[in-house]
């Protein structure tokens, strides 16, 4: 199971997590003075066939999902949230060993809730790695990046 994100750095130019690292001398004038970033949060589970791809500002939509998400799931309660960048309404609901994800009440994918769980944290944990990165020295980052780090260190297991 792999949980990656993409953030738009540009209009229509997405670039993947992958290369925001290998690219990141280049990217990094864009990741650190854009005041808002839209982005993509990609869950895939290969050996069920199960996949969801999810768009929204990604400073909230990685908070949201990835880091309080996953300790939402870890403790054993729902994830519910309105996404921020155009209307819509995310829903990780439990079903027993199962993690099932709704856009606006339909269903999209189910995963397995433990492997959902560990890698929504592992992306979080890699956004913030990144952003840490991307603002350091930045004017007016400090705040941004104490929200994003208590996040990175909010799960129960």
């Amino acid at each position: 199971m792999t949980v990656t994100f993409e953030i738009e750095v540009a209009p229509y130019r997405f670039v993947s997590e992958q290369d925001l690292n290998e690219k990141f001398a280049e990217l990094k004038p864009a990741l650190a003075g854009a005041e808002r970033l839209l982005g993509t949060v990609y869950i895939a589970d290969e050996t069920r066939g199960a996949s969801v791809v999810l768009y929204d500002e990604i400073e909230a939509l990685v908070t949201r999902l990835c880091l309080n998400g996953s300790g939402q799931l870890a403790a054993g309660a729902d994830v519910d949230f309105e996404l921020f960048a155009e209307d819509g309404h995310i829903q990780i609901k439990i079903e027993g060993a199962e993690a099932v994800v709704f856009e606006d009440d339909a269903e999209s994918a189910r995963f397995t809730r433990a492997d959902l769980i560990s890698t929504l944290f592992d992306c979080g944990q890699r956004y913030v790695a990144l952003m840490e990165k991307a603002l350091a020295g930045a004017s007016d980052s400090e705040m941004r990046l104490a929200m994003l780090k208590i996040g990175a260190k909010k799960r129960d297991n």
